[in-house]
């Protein structure tokens, strides 16, 4: 491959589909799921063409599986900008997705458990509100909001926001202005069709349509069912989607390190995977952006690779980048020189390759 442009790392490892969807600019914040007049809705000083984030995740398949066996999501790889060494930050469910919602390591080798958080952390989400902008969390098969009992294939370790006080226990902004499931007048499918959608959206498929139980061919199906039905809408236009897997099998934990709070991958090669080191070896992962502003990447003229490492930190340094806000987390940062900065070179309008190794292919 030629090199085309070169800079320090990152590190990735969900897989995570950031729908990225701009259509508002100006004005005072909507209740979650109240979305109404949308050219209203947001004070965010949007500093790219995209002012919409949808973060899918997706769940325990490796980079290999993923581009092997899912052939409409080895043909996002194909169609985007594609990033070739994204890596989990560790084991298991939990800590992933929370990365990315407060830009922390927190829980690691952990699921379902409240006792580690104290609630005082700030949020992606929170800091989106504060802004005056729009977010909305969409669990398929949930029954109520933040709801933290497992039912059917929602399982609530795949819900960050159950996980977290400041959005669960919050009595002023309750939960339940921004959390539905798939189905019903203020779920997935019903907003998707509405001609506003919010500022970010995270959305976690159930346990046969996020690749946990079902493999990569249910998550596959759902992925080519969802993005096209996106694409067929006026806001595609201004959109980018991040697709993200949150860490891999226990096979491949062993040869892929997770990235917990460091620059460079743990060495899991010379461990097999045990109890002991699952809070640090999470895998190599598939963690995609799909948008129109992504097939020629900081205007390379030509569909590339970003060949650095990436993790899931990123993802929420990304939004911060685009939304023109603070960082969040110990490990996220809009600034382009921190460790675990935005990925500028996902997007044509990207201006630094500070965290991208960036190859034609």
């Amino acid at each position: 491959m030629e090199r085309i442009r070169n800079a320090n790392g990152f590190a990735v490892a969900l897989v995570v589909v950031l729908a990225l969807i701009a259509s508002v600019a100006g004005g005072t914040a909507l209740a979650g799921g109240d979305h109404s007049d949308l050219a209203k809705a947001t004070g965010i000083a949007f500093i790219t063409p995209v002012h919409h984030v949808f973060v899918i995740a997706m769940e325990n398949q490796p980079l290999s599986a993923v581009l092997s066996q899912g052939y409409y999501e080895a043909a996002l790889a194909n169609s985007y900008v594609q990033s070739t060494e994204a890596y989990s930050e560790c084991h298991n469910s939990t800590p992933n997705y929370l990365s990315i919602i407060t830009g922390n390591s927190l829980a690691c080798g952990q699921n379902d458990n409240l006792s580690w958080y104290d609630g005082n952390h700030t949020t992606l989400v929170g800091a989106i509100a504060a802004a005056g902008g729009t977010w909305d969390a969409y669990m398929e098969e949930e029954q109520t909001a933040c709801q933290r009992t497992n039912y059917h294939n929602y399982v609530f370790r795949h819900n960050p926001f159950a996980e977290i006080w400041s959005v669960a226990k919050n009595t002023t902004d309750p939960c339940s202005n921004h959390e539905y499931p798939f189905t019903g007048s203020n779920g997935l499918w019903a907003m998707v069709n509405s001609s506003s959608w919010p500022n970010f959206a995270f959305i976690s498929p159930g346990l046969y349509n996020d690749g946990h139980d079902d493999g990569v061919a249910g998550g596959n199906e759902w992925l080519q069912n969802f993005i096209p039905y996106l694409q067929e809408k006026s806001q595609w236009s201004s959109t980018a989607v991040i697709i993200y897997y949150d860490e891999s099998w226990h096979s491949d934990r062993s040869s892929f390190g997770g990235l917990q709070g460091t620059a460079a991958s743990a060495d899991c090669s010379t461990n097999s995977w045990t109890p002991s080191n699952n809070n640090t070896c999470g895998g190599q992962v598939y963690m995609q952006p799909v948008s129109e502003w992504s097939h020629n990447p900081m205007g390379s003229n030509s569909d590339a690779q970003v060949t650095t490492e990436i993790t899931s930190y990123n993802i929420a340094s990304t939004i911060e980048w685009m939304f023109d806000l603070p960082a969040v987390g110990t490990y996220s940062s809009p600034t382009t020189t921190a460790s675990f900065g935005p990925v500028e070179c996902w997007f044509e309008f990207g201006l630094s390759d500070t965290h991208c190794n960036l190859a034609k292919f």
